[in-house]
């Protein structure tokens, strides 16, 4: 539907995953662990650095 390879959503999946950002499961189904909003909620003094590689 997104007209975007499985092998690009994948990688974006998993490298969101080892940021902690999704929990992935054996079965497929992928569950967002914090959204940009709460992450600018958290409203920290220092730098956050989200990377996904």
């Amino acid at each position: 539907m997104l007209e975007i390879d499985e092998g690009t959503i994948e990688s974006h999946l998993n490298g969101l995953a080892a940021c902690e950002l999704v929990r992935t499961y054996p079965d497929g189904r992928v569950r967002i662990t914090i959204t940009g909003e709460e992450l600018l909620a958290l409203d920290t003094d220092e730098l956050v650095i989200v990377d996904s590689n």
